[in-house]
């Protein structure tokens, strides 16, 4: 998956085991450590703050390129997408 920011490629988001083998195939193999939040910590006011303004960016963004879709198959005749 390819997270946009501003229109401008941000973050691309795959599989570990995908990510790995990319890694592995340039001779360069690498651990990833996963640090794992407490519980009390990721229940706290301020991360659902921050999980909702993800949430709404993520929206905004979808919504936005959902618009950018129907304008492409408008210009080129192609028909609309059922959601």
């Amino acid at each position: 998956m390819l997270v946009l920011d501003n229109g401008e490629p941000s973050f691309v988001i795959l599989d570990y085991r995908a990510y790995r083998d990319i890694v592995s195939s340039s001779g360069e193999v690498k651990e990833i450590k996963v640090n794992h939040l407490p519980k009390k910590t990721m229940n706290g006011p301020d991360s659902t703050e921050r999980e909702t303004e993800i949430l709404e960016r993520l929206n905004k963004e979808i919504l936005a390129l959902k618009n950018q879709i129907e304008i492409e198959e408008r210009a080129t005749g192609g028909g609309g997408l059922d959601y």
